[in-house]
């Protein structure tokens, strides 16, 4: 199940970084939990997860000439078809060294083969250097 979860994360990372709205919305269940900043918000619609989405894309366009790196922290099983995983995303520069990250905490759920997010916990953002953002 590793494997299926690091390349279901990469596939989202792509499509935040490409800001291809369509991809990432295929890849949220209805009903989806967002948590963010201590807030909670049970999105029961496509539209509902589409605005929360736009807010992803919206922060992932701010990191533009920065390429993303994930890499999964944790990863459990809590039931049948039912697994925790934990990421830690990394915006980097030409250089590799690492500007900003965040972690980010979800619910995922295999349905007929297909793994979707039912839960997502996103932590505020860490800035690990401003001054090598152009390097």
């Amino acid at each position: 199940m590793t494997a299926e979860v690091r390349a279901f994360f990469r596939h989202m990372a792509d499509a935040l970084q490409q800001g291809d709205i369509g991809a990432l919305e295929t890849m949220f269940g209805r009903p989806t939990v967002f948590v963010t900043d201590g807030e909670k918000e049970a999105c029961l619609s496509a539209g509902a997860i589409r605005d929360k989405l736009s807010g992803f894309i919206h922060i992932a366009r701010e990191h533009l000439g920065l390429s993303l790196h994930i890499e999964l922290i944790q990863l459990m099983k809590l039931a049948d078809d039912t697994y925790f995983a934990q990421l830690n995303w990394q915006w980097k520069n030409a250089k590799q060294e690492v500007i900003r990250q965040r972690v980010s905490s979800f619910t995922l759920h295999q349905q007929a083969g297909a793994l979707s997010v039912v839960v997502c916990v996103v932590d505020k953002p860490q800035l690990v250097n401003s001054e090598k953002v152009a390097s």
